[in-house]
């Protein structure tokens, strides 16, 4: 069974680092127009508390893994951490969370689309993000100086 999900992220530079970034090499990467300029970053709140499987600190203690197990991996080993966040989802939870590999300073979220609704989040109407121009290309352009990633334009 197909479960449709929603990723997410703890803060601005993890959800980039996650999505648009995340195929890029750490350094001397390129991202075109094509890649982001129909991209918006959104801030939702959480209309009430989720059960998340946790995929980090002690979650990993209690897994008996390490995060090179299952969080800090490469896409070939999807396949396999996909099964982890089935089983997740098979035990009732609403999600998992771990440390994004690609942005360690925040968390990043996969929401389980069979047990979160869109009646479960709210979108923040004073935050959002259009890569496409004006300060959010501005925004994106400086994190790509920061990163060593190219942003094109």
């Amino acid at each position: 069974m197909v479960v449709p999900v929603l990723y997410g992220a703890s803060n601005a530079d993890v959800a980039v680092c996650e999505t648009l970034l995340h195929r890029k090499p750490r350094r001397g990467g390129i991202l075109l127009p094509a890649e982001y300029r129909d991209k918006l970053m959104v801030r939702f709140m959480l209309r009430r508390d989720l059960s998340l499987a946790s995929f980090q600190g002690k979650g990993l203690w209690k897994l008996g893994i390490s995060a090179g197990d299952l969080t800090d991996t490469s896409s070939t080993e999807y396949d396999r951490t996909v099964r982890w966040a089935a089983a997740a989802s098979a035990a009732g939870f609403d999600g998992c969370v771990w440390t994004s590999r690609k942005c360690n300073t925040g968390n990043a979220y996969v929401f389980f689309g069979t047990a979160v609704s869109p009646l479960d989040l709210e979108q923040d109407p004073d935050f959002a993000v259009l890569f496409a121009a004006g300060k959010g290309l501005d925004w994106l352009i400086r994190f790509g100086t920061d990163t060593g990633v190219e942003v094109r334009i």
